[in-house]
């Protein structure tokens, strides 16, 4: 998502151009260590979302597979050089067990913009 109050908003959208979050993901492994969730196979765009416990620290991984980004930023500016666009863009997720509160995670992370079409990629 780029947030901002010119930002565009949910870039990833389905086919149709209809917004699929937000979703639940299923369970597909896990134990107290790590968990694998992930959306049904037929489900487009695939989603994989991993999480491991080492000692207590958590590492987060998502993975996004056959998502378009069905709309342009509109926030990119040039970096230092003046060379490379980037704009920030933003995931968060809930993680709920039924149990416990719910822990809402977000991470900001600039990317890349202008590779040609609406291709983008982390710095």
């Amino acid at each position: 998502m780029e947030a901002g109050p010119r930002g565009t908003g949910e870039l990833i959208k389905m086919m149709n151009a209809a917004n699929f979050l937000p979703i639940t993901l299923a369970l597909r492994d896990g134990d107290v260590d790590e968990a694998i969730f992930i959306t049904d196979s037929r489900f487009r765009p695939q989603m994989r979302f991993q999480v491991e416990n080492t000692n207590g620290e958590f590492e987060f991984k998502l993975r996004l597979d056959r998502g378009l980004a069905r709309l342009q930023t509109r926030l990119c500016t040039l970096d230092a050089t003046g060379r490379k666009q980037f704009t920030v863009l933003t995931n968060s997720f809930t993680i709920a067990d039924g149990v416990n509160p719910p822990v809402d995670i977000t991470i900001a992370v600039p990317w890349q913009c202008a590779l040609g079409g609406f291709q983008m990629r982390t710095p």
